[in-house]
């Protein structure tokens, strides 16, 4: 009989955690049964959903939604109040239900009970997460592993009570940078689990780079964290060079106004999976500007389409390219450490731009492949339940 795995924690339709559980999904879906329950709202449409039946997967939300046939009316009152925006369930939270229902007590309820069906949980999010205390606390009386994927740079604010940490099977970190930032008294165990590009195989069938660099590209979340609209701000100094920007989020509008009037800048919006494999063939060099990431996923979609990367210092980047001969660094904050970056780039002739583009996708094949990555969680699950 297959062993039972529950992936938990505020799983949503975009962003790094939903890529976390469809890696996870696709590494134990043959030896396990995946069951998701997202402490958040999720929708049917999610990306972590893909490789698993719309029966597999749940959400505090939901269940509450399932519960009561009152609650269920006042949700799709507000749904449609709202305009039909999200799923009903969505609505569960309104000024007629929460008069009536103790949706803490609810959500722990649901909670332990999925705990107590499960042989092994992951929990994808940040330290600091809310109900990951008691996620942990009913591991513990339960005797259930508890894996704790973390997502985001860990910052853990001074002060509070860490104690619930200790109780925590094992940590999966995106770097050893990352794990660094952990309380140092913690004897807990971890393993340095990076991600892997979720198009692979699409992005492997782009030729590398044989031609000197004149395209750029930025692709991810357009939110302050992304560092987009300094990076504008910084380019306009270099107003010549080529930039296509891909992505969606609460900054898009701002963007729209940034780049109004600029005839080299062209944005593309939200891509489709088929969508990336287009933006990745075009670009010659990508731009990753943030102030703090724990991956990107992007780095990784770069590296395996053998595109040049300028990054700023975050998260797994420093590691994932420290045998990559030629690197280029740069501070968000101050601007000509980009343009000087940009110019070396730029000096750099075809052959040496074509040798850079290789030695970055053999880097993404040697270590970053799916398989790699899935035999890794694979190893994992079989230790702790063995």
């Amino acid at each position: 009989m297959k062993s039972k795995v529950l992936l938990i924690g505020p799983i949503g339709d975009f962003g790094g955690r939903d890529v976390e559980v469809q890696l996870i999904t696709n590494a134990l879906e043959t030896t396990c049964d995946i069951h998701v329950c997202s402490t958040g709202y999720i929708s049917s449409a999610s990306f972590a959903l893909t490789s698993i039946t719309k029966d597999t997967f749940t959400s505090i939300q939901k269940e509450q939604y399932k519960s009561s046939w009152r609650i269920k009316c006042t949700a799709w009152i507000s749904y449609l109040i709202h305009g039909r925006k999200n799923e009903p369930y969505y609505y569960v939270k309104n000024q007629l239900s929460l008069r009536q229902f103790d949706f803490k007590r609810s959500s722990l309820h649901i909670i332990q009970t999925a705990i107590a069906t499960t042989d092994i949980v992951f929990f994808i999010g940040q330290l600091t997460s809310t109900y990951l205390i008691e996620i942990a606390d009913y591991c513990l009386e339960n005797k259930t592993p508890l894996i704790v994927r973390t997502t985001g740079t860990i910052d853990l604010p001074y002060g509070i009570d860490l104690t619930f940490l200790e109780n925590i099977t094992m940590y999966i970190h995106h770097s050893e940078a990352n794990a660094q930032n952990m309380p140092s008294y913690l004897d807990t165990s971890y393993a340095i689990i990076d991600q892997a590009a979720t198009t692979e195989t699409t992005l492997l069938k782009i030729p590398p780079l044989t031609n000197t660099v004149k395209v750029y590209g930025f692709i991810g979340r357009l939110s302050k964290e992304k560092g987009l609209l300094e990076l504008l701000e910084i380019l306009d100094l270099a107003p010549d060079e080529r930039l296509i920007i891909a992505g969606d989020g609460v900054l898009r509008e701002a963007v729209k106004d940034a780049i109004e009037g600029r005839v080299n800048v062209k944005y593309m919006g939200q891509l489709s999976r088929e969508g990336l494999q287009g933006f990745y063939a075009t670009v010659d060099c990508v731009i990753i500007s943030s102030y703090e990431e724990s991956g990107p996923l992007v780095g990784l979609e770069a590296m395996a389409a053998g595109k040049l990367i300028i990054s700023t210092d975050v998260g797994a980047m420093k590691e994932r390219l420290e045998e990559i001969e030629t690197q280029f660094w740069f501070d968000i904050k101050t601007p000509q450490t980009f343009i000087k970056e940009k110019e070396r780039m730029c000096a750099l002739n075809s052959e040496e731009v074509h040798r850079i583009s290789l030695s970055l996708r053999q880097r993404y094949t040697s270590r970053y492949m799916n398989q790699t990555i899935a035999q890794r969680y694979r190893t994992i699950v079989s230790e702790l339940l063995s």
